[in-house]
């Protein structure tokens, strides 16, 4: 079965871009995204690891530092298939 979020890679270069810094933990509960960008922290915690990539890229957006994508305006992880 397909996951409903966006690839690992595809979160990932998400918040690269924007000069993003991160990284990930696996852990009993769950995976664990945590990054900063100079201004900003993100923590992002879920039950998969495209999960928490994913909600780490949701929380880029909601302080306003997710970044374009070369082109094409702003990038929204909700317009990825």
């Amino acid at each position: 079965m397909a996951s409903p979020f966006p690839t690992v890679d595809a979160s990932r270069l998400r918040l690269h871009r924007p000069g993003w810094s991160v990284g990930e933990t696996a852990t009993a509960g769950g995976w664990l995204v945590t990054g900063n960008n100079g201004e900003n922290a993100i923590l992002a915690r879920g039950a998969s690891q495209e999960e928490a990539w994913h909600r780490a890229v949701e929380q880029a957006r909601a302080v306003g530092m997710l970044g374009f994508t070369e082109g094409a305006g702003p990038v929204d992880p909700a317009s990825s298939s």
